[in-house]
């Protein structure tokens, strides 16, 4: 084989797999395009958990409220997450804070509530888009309903109807 036909196969050859990478490339563009919002990059999405009951041991046990109540994924260095903080405050040992750094400030705007620090490992495993955002939690530990609130009105109009919902059982 002449220098010539081996410069060009190997350039054919070369061609060939330059095209499946770009392919490839498409298609995980394509993957990332269609996934709703709010999952994470495995594919979980926080309001797929609705129905979902935390487990009562491992590594997330710590999440679930003290009987029906919240979990507020937040930020120390999130303003919206300390109003929400202050409005969730009623709640007491049945909110549960899931904070991406330390809990500085947890116990002043809401008493009696427990703070993990240090959370984004939950945030990752459960698909939280971001902070603020809360998990209703029944007596059981199953999740109710999720959401990211846009502010104190709309944490408040979502508190009077978990409420509701609990006194209705």
């Amino acid at each position: 084989m002449s220098f010539t036909a081996a410069a060009l196969l190997l350039a054919w050859i070369v061609i060939g797999l330059l095209a499946l990478v770009c392919a490839g490339l498409v298609r995980r563009i394509g993957d990332l395009a269609t996934r709703p919002a709010g999952a994470d990059p495995a594919g979980l999405d926080a309001r797929a958990l609705i129905g979902f009951t935390l487990p009562s041991s491992g590594p997330r046990s710590g999440l679930r409220p003290s009987g029906a109540g919240a979990i507020l994924f937040s930020s120390p260095s999130c303003p919206a997450c300390r109003e929400v903080l202050g409005t969730l405050a009623t709640l007491g040992p049945r909110l549960v804070v899931v904070s991406l750094g330390g809990c500085d400030g947890v116990g002043e705007l809401a008493p009696g509530a427990r703070c993990i620090p240090d959370g984004g490992g939950h945030f990752d495993a459960l698909g939280v888009p971001g902070a603020p955002y809360l998990f209703a939690v029944d007596a059981g530990g199953t999740v109710t309903s999720t959401m990211m609130p846009e502010g104190a009105e709309q944490v408040t109009a979502w508190l009077t109807g978990l409420t509701r919902a609990q006194e209705a059982r």
